[in-house]
């Protein structure tokens, strides 16, 4: 699935599933036939050069790099610039981080319907080209919900076993980087509940996984599951995410404040 940062709406990537917001006006009318992605992949291409990226930059001594699906994207715009954070947890660290530390930047590779697989496929360039400091990966609800909407998602022990590639990768190219792992997590809302049993069961099959590599790997393990569960002893689940899966405003600052408290900064 692809999540439509402008009608939040969740579309099935390929289709000819109409864009029912401001992007069809955007694109014109004859876009009206044409799948979501190409109307985005379009309209990324009319931002002026002089908003994507610069070619000379600022060295910093401490650079941070996000990677994940839509709940981390978040209305990035240019996939071409990891120096675009969108509006969620990211750019919240972001704002946080660049304000405490004028000596970093926050990098965001996120790209909305992502699977742990689609992160392998560009791995080189969208994370060891980048060379972070301080890698985050957050990772699996997509490599379920794919599989109960289009029967495209990946099983766990593919799961586990490209994830595992990403991590060996990692560490043989970046061996100082320093590596956090966000266990996914699912609420009731419109996009879990008909399949609620399933869907949560599947999630969490991945969520262990995830924990196990960090175990595994030495690595920092934030518990999003755990987060959002007490977060709901206080406001029901429709505070905190939009569908059951994409966060809230209130949500992405529970995600960036749990991976402040386990980062450390």
């Amino acid at each position: 699935f692809v999540y439509c940062f402008h009608c939040r709406r969740n579309y099935i990537a390929g289709t000819t599933d109409n864009l029912s917001c401001t992007m069809n006006s955007f694109a014109g009318k004859r876009d009206k036939e044409r799948p979501p992605a190409v109307i985005l992949s379009q309209a990324r291409q009319q931002i002026p050069a002089a908003l994507s990226i610069k070619e000379e930059r600022k060295t910093y001594s401490m650079r941070y790099l996000f990677q994940g699906d839509s709940i981390t994207d978040w209305g990035r715009g240019n996939y071409d610039d990891p120096h675009a954070t969108g509006c969620g947890y990211p750019r919240i660290l972001e704002a946080e981080l660049t304000a405490e530390n004028g000596d970093c930047e926050v990098l965001n590779c996120g790209i909305s319907g992502s699977r742990v697989v689609d992160l392998l496929a560009r791995w080189k360039k969208d994370c060891l080209n980048l060379k972070p400091d301080v890698l985050t990966i957050f990772i699996g609800v997509n490599d379920v919900w794919h599989e109960l909407g289009s029967q495209n998602g990946v099983a766990p022990a593919l799961f586990e076993e490209v994830y595992r590639i990403l991590l060996r990768e990692t560490f043989a190219a970046l061996p100082e980087t320093r590596v956090i792992l966000m266990g996914t997590f699912v609420t009731h809302g419109t996009a879990t509940d008909p399949e609620w049993k399933t869907f949560y069961n599947e999630v969490k099959i991945r969520r262990d996984i995830t924990r196990r590599l960090a175990e595994e790997f030495h690595l920092d393990y934030v518990d999003l599951q755990q987060v959002f569960d007490q977060a709901q002893e206080k406001q029901p689940a429709e505070h905190w995410t939009i569908d059951g899966v994409h966060p809230t405003a209130a949500g992405h600052w529970l995600i960036a404040r749990e991976w402040k408290k386990t980062a450390g900064v």
